[in-house]
């Protein structure tokens, strides 16, 4: 396993309903890789919020969910920054450019808000803060939110009907005489190349 992280921040940033913001995170690409782990900075920013807190990834491409993970609920946060981690159930498959974020579907109601930590200058190249407003995702140029996963690179991915492998173990050979081979920690890629969990 490995871990991939931006753990700057200096302010904050609201998850609140009262303006529609829903969900805070970090727009990044993920290569070849099965995340099983995701965390960020949180805290009690205003109230008494009782929410439920998940965290999340989601296509760029398209802003299709790839995986989520309830964390806990508003309330059994503090006033104090905290990194707060979920583990997956199933390890994400992830290939593209994605969103990973801190997701509160019912931040309600107004007043009662959580903060994510905030960067206010860009100290990780390629990658930026976003976040979901009103049902549109909002890129923030020159700032980046604080996260950190942890992940498996995959030996073998699969591009359109193309398979791939990257360690010479895996060759063709093999791919001819299985049915299936292993490719991530969980999961199995079929010989027609469609990924299924087991």
């Amino acid at each position: 396993m490995a871990v991939e992280s931006q753990t700057t921040y200096n302010t904050s940033i609201n998850v609140a309903l009262y303006d529609g913001r829903t969900r805070v995170g970090q727009k990044l690409t993920i290569p070849r890789s099965s995340v099983s782990k995701l965390s960020f900075p949180l805290k009690i920013r205003d109230g008494n919020p009782t929410f439920a807190i998940y965290l999340s990834i989601y296509k760029v491409s398209d802003g299709s969910l790839l995986g989520k993970k309830l964390w806990g609920v508003a309330s059994s946060l503090t006033s104090s920054w905290s990194w707060k981690e979920v583990t997956f159930d199933k390890a994400i498959p992830v290939n593209e450019e994605v969103y990973i974020c801190v997701d509160a579907p019912d931040a309600t109601p107004a007043g009662n808000v959580v903060a994510v930590g905030w960067e206010d200058s860009d100290v990780k190249g390629g990658e930026l803060l976003s976040f979901y407003e009103s049902g549109v995702w909002i890129d923030q140029t020159g700032h980046d939110c604080p996260y950190e996963y942890t992940y498996l690179t995959s030996h073998l991915w699969i591009e359109g009907t193309a398979l791939h492998y990257l360690d010479e173990y895996i060759n063709e050979k093999a791919l001819e005489a299985a049915d299936s081979i292993i490719c991530y920690e969980d999961e199995v890629v079929s010989h027609a190349g469609n990924m299924i969990h087991n």
